[in-house]
């Protein structure tokens, strides 16, 4: 088991976007003839310039591990966001505008073409509202202002939901950190869409879920299964997770869980000293998932950092958690 005493930044919620490269020149031979898989640099040159990128994929670096995504067909968009245990939570996003353009979020910087950039700018950016610092301190304390937290949430709102059908999800087992890791991935689904928080407020969403059952597919491959699965990501990465849209629906998410982690794989608590709780990250994936972002506040399960030891799970919904799944599944 990797030791690992450290916590998670604030991913992306609080990184300016830089602009890089949205202009738009005319398209030149060298720089449409890209290889298959694309670094963000090319990309960028080539969206930019309009080149066709239908087929193509990306390769998006998180620490020393990555992504490797497929330029989304028109009109849909990948998102992406990585947990670590060394302040690196960030977002990632790519989308191509039903005219054929691509752009992409990278850890903050929006590249690629200008047509396809205001979806992409939806992801990560929930301090982009009217919400002066001062009274964000103030509505982010404790349990949270439902109202405030509908700012921050619905923004991802933009980005798509699952449909009536529900998020119905496949186990791949191999490299499973314990036995039980399914249960508790289950009993983590009904903590996600539990209609009631720790602060004692309701809701009346009504969202589905389903395991249907294990599976050797990987769960980082865009193949219209919705995996979870385990390996041993490089560094001090905890978690990737993983949606693509459709149109407005979520059609495929996946989630990787590193199993070199020393986790707390257990319900009960509190967690011993030196380990991370397996069901706080999971709960956490699994609404980045259902179309959720991250927060500021430290006492929301949507807030990116993990701590180890007693006191430090965050498995059941506070009130911006529950009302953010609510302005989304309402």
């Amino acid at each position: 088991m990797k030791s690992r005493i450290a916590r998670t930044a604030i991913a992306a919620a609080v990184t300016s976007l830089v602009l890089v490269g949205l202009g738009s020149t005319p398209a030149s031979a060298d720089v449409c003839e890209t290889p298959a898989v694309l670094t963000p640099a090319q990309l960028n040159d080539a969206a930019t310039a309009s080149c066709p990128l239908s087929g193509k994929q990306v390769r998006l670096s998180v620490l020393s591990d990555f992504f490797v995504v497929d330029v989304p067909a028109p009109g849909d968009m990948a998102v992406m966001f990585a947990e670590s245990l060394d302040d690196h939570g960030t977002s990632y996003a790519i989308s191509t505008s039903t005219d054929g353009h691509v752009a992409a979020l990278v850890a903050g910087r929006l590249i690629g073409h200008p047509a396809a950039a205001p979806r992409v700018q939806l992801v990560g950016s929930a301090h982009a509202h009217d919400l002066s610092p001062a009274s964000e301190d103030t509505v982010l304390s404790g349990c949270g202002s439902s109202s405030s937290y509908a700012w921050k949430y619905a923004l991802n709102g933009g980005l798509g939901v699952w449909p009536s059908a529900g998020y119905n999800w496949w186990h791949n087992t191999s490299g499973q950190p314990a036995s039980n890791a399914y249960s508790l991935l289950d009993a983590s689904f009904a903590n996600a869409i539990a209609d009631s928080s720790s602060c004692g407020t309701g809701a009346t969403s009504t969202p589905k879920f389903s395991r249907l059952g294990n599976t050797t597919r990987d769960a980082k491959t865009h193949d219209g299964y919705s995996v979870i699965g385990y390996e041993d990501l490089s560094g001090t990465l905890l978690g990737l997770a993983g949606y693509w849209v459709s149109g407005n629906n979520i059609v495929e998410a996946d989630i990787r869980i590193d199993n070199a982690t020393s986790w707390h794989m257990s319900t009960s608590l509190p967690v011993p000293a030196g380990r991370v709780d397996f069901m706080s990250l999971a709960v956490h994936e699994i609404l980045h998932n259902w179309g959720l972002d991250h927060v500021a506040d430290t006492d929301q399960i949507m807030y990116a950092s993990f701590n180890t030891g007693a006191g430090s799970d965050r498995r059941t919904k506070r009130s911006g958690d529950l009302n953010g799944f609510n302005i989304l599944y309402t």
